[in-house]
């Protein structure tokens, strides 16, 4: 910033003015006398202008004072060289009369043009500090400041506005607003007209499309003063610019920000209020059936049921049990899917043939209720899947089609192969399904009527499990209904095999149970829960087995060294040590390399069977089991243990 010619320290002026107006008047008239003496005798006229000329300087350069001064000491000296000795002056003296009134008039005269002088670099120098402190302040803000004439050429900007339109300074000046920023948008104009009528603009918000950057918009708040002359018309404009871009970027991004917590708030509440109605549900579908089994269960104690009705209550409590083994083999399936660690083993199969096997498994049911079910599966449809999986998905389908369907209803099963598909079709004439909701019937939880006083039990969880397992197969599945009182038809699309030639495995199939006895069989119960443990070994003994039972891993191992067994059964959950460890420990026996050991678990996810087989049990059963199951698995190990052995 340049220091402006007039500019000078107030330190420096002061002396001097003073050196003027008193130490100079008598010097210069020191020097005129000096002079005046050698030109007195030959131009005495020479004298009187000498003096004037030296009055003249000093009140020229130091003002009245410094005039008076040169008067008063010029006359004196004046009246002493014309009138020797000084007593006998005569200043009455019509010449020296003149000579003080000339000099004085010329004292004035001068002075007061000095004085003048002095006034007007006082007020350039006050006026440059004024220009230096404004620009100072021009340049050091951090808002655009810049001036308009009339006709909207800017007079002068700062950095800041001239880093906003991407244009030095210089280039500013004497050019048009639309000119330098061609994007301004024109609703600004009919403001800036406005404002040189005289009318100001405070905190004019401005949108602008950026044209230098694509798709690019910045904000502006901008005021705009009306800037007048002498006679207080309007001559220009000043205003500020402060850009807000990223404080309206800031806004947007909290109230998108605002907008997404508000989302997942209620997302959060919805999944709670779920969460609650689900936690009801199964606090009823749990409460309800052990109602029934404590009812039944006391009648039995008491002996105040004949044999049909005895067998009416075991029958009842054994599909009680089923069910709830169903439900927790459900939540477990639907926790693991949440995960992400659902795994499933694809291997070539038939598929009509697993959908036959799901056909007569629930056939028994639709015949109680008097549903008739048609099943069409006559040809061969080879897919690569896992056929319990599989088995799964039909079965959760043809529960689903069966609750819906009223008493009397049909229910059709079909499986065929349409184009690079495996299409199974499950189509009942139930309920149907609402509009509305049918794009929900594969969401978790999701039920058509939540009212507590619904007529169909159930978590919502089984067309879930099925939309979730066929995705993992590489299908897809769909529903289908006209509405209420229309029936539904549920439709899933496995992709076929490629490889036709590959040998398919047959679908799992509930065989009949063992009439054989296991007389002889030499088997080890661990287990710490004495009613699991006792019931075990009850089935096992009355079908002739010799069973030995322990509470614990440490017991297990020392019952094992003492009883020698055919088979082991073991809980894989036990507090202390658990299965995986009493496995490892009678293996490290001599005795201990060959028997089948089987992994006895609440846990029923397909992660914990993969564990227990890979650590060496011979087999993984999820409680509850059915002892007809159980008796099968032991039967069909005790071969190889004697084999073994």
């Amino acid at each position: 910033m340049a220091v402006h010619p007039l500019r000078q320290s107030p330190m420096k002026i002061r002396i001097d003015s003073k050196l003027r107006r008193y130490a100079a008047p008598p010097v210069a008239v020191a020097m005129a006398s000096a002079i005046a003496l050698v030109l007195q005798d030959e131009a005495p006229f020479v004298t009187y202008l000498l003096f004037l000329a030296v009055i003249g300087g000093c009140a020229f350069v130091g003002g009245l004072s410094a005039g008076v001064i040169a008067t008063a000491c010029s006359f004196l000296t004046v009246g002493y060289l014309h009138t020797r000795p000084l007593a006998e002056v005569r200043f009455t003296d019509p010449a020296m009369l003149a000579f003080a009134v000339s000099s004085l008039a010329l004292s004035v005269l001068l002075g007061s043009r000095a004085r003048i002088e002095r006034e007007r670099d006082a007020l350039h120098n006050a006026v440059a500090i004024e220009r230096e402190r404004l620009e100072a302040i021009l340049d050091a803000a951090h808002i655009g400041i810049g001036f308009l004439d009339s006709s909207l050429r800017y007079l002068q900007v700062n950095e800041a506005l001239a880093n906003m339109n991407g244009i030095p300074v210089r280039e500013h000046l004497g050019r048009s607003l639309g000119d330098v920023a061609p994007w301004t948008p024109e609703r600004l104009l009919p403001i800036l007209r406005d404002v040189l009528d005289g009318k100001p603009a405070i905190g004019v918000e401005l949108g602008i499309d950026d044209r230098r950057l694509a798709d690019t918009e910045r904000f502006f708040v901008a005021s705009f003063l009306p800037l007048r002359g002498p006679e207080r018309d309007v001559v220009g404009i000043g205003f500020t610019v402060n850009d807000v871009t990223l404080l309206k970027q800031s806004e947007a991004l909290q109230a998108a920000l605002r907008a997404k917590a508000e989302t997942a708030q209620r997302a959060a509440d919805a999944a709670n209020h779920m969460k609650d109605e689900f936690l009801l549900t199964l606090s009823h579908e749990m409460r309800s059936p052990l109602q029934a089994i404590l009812g039944w269960a006391r009648l039995l104690r008491g002996g105040q049921l004949d044999a049909k009705q005895a067998d009416q209550a075991f029958e009842m409590i054994e599909r009680i049990v089923r069910q709830q083994a169903e439900l927790l083999n459900g939540l477990f399936d639907v926790s693991s899917i949440m995960a992400g660690k659902m795994e499933i083993t694809r291997r070539p199969l038939d598929l009509c043939e697993v959908v036959g096997q799901a056909f007569e498994d629930k056939r028994f049911s639709a015949s109680r209720r008097d549903i008739t079910m048609v099943c069409d599966a006559a040809t061969v449809v080879p897919v690569l899947g896992d056929p319990e999986r599989i088995h799964q998905i039909l079965t959760n389908l043809l529960d689903n089609a069966l609750k819906f369907t009223p008493d009397g209803g049909r229910v059709e099963l079909r499986c065929l192969a349409e184009g690079r598909d495996g299409v199974i079709t499950v189509r009942d004439t139930g309920e149907g399904i609402p509009p509305d909701f049918i794009q929900h019937i594969f969401e978790r939880f999701s039920q058509g009527d939540r009212s507590r006083g619904r007529r169909h039990r159930g978590l919502g969880l089984g067309l879930s499990i099925v939309y979730h397992l066929v995705d993992l197969h590489g299908g897809r599945v769909t529903a289908e209904s006209p509405g209420p009182g229309g029936g539904t038809t549920i439709t899933v699309r496995l992709p076929l095999t490629i490889d036709r030639a590959a040998p398919l495995e047959r679908a799992p199939s509930i065989q009949a149970s063992p009439r054989r006895l296991l007389p002889g069989s030499r088997i080890l119960v661990v287990e710490d829960d004495a009613n699991v443990r006792d019931s075990t070994a009850a089935v096992l003994e009355m079908r002739g087995a010799q069973v030995t039972t322990a509470a614990s891993a440490r017991e297990g191992i020392a019952a094992f060294r003492d009883a020698q067994p055919d088979i082991v059964i073991s809980d894989l959950g036990m507090p202390g040590e658990d299965g995986y460890s009493f496995l490892r420990a009678i293996r490290a026996l001599d005795t201990g390399h060959d028997v089948p050991v089987i992994g006895f678990s609440g846990y029923s996810s397909a992660n914990e069977r993969a564990r227990c087989l890979k650590a060496g049990f011979a087999l993984h059963l999820s409680k509850p089991v059915d002892p007809e199951v159980l008796l099968q698995a032991v039967a069909a190990l005790v071969p190889h243990a004697r084999g073994a052995a």
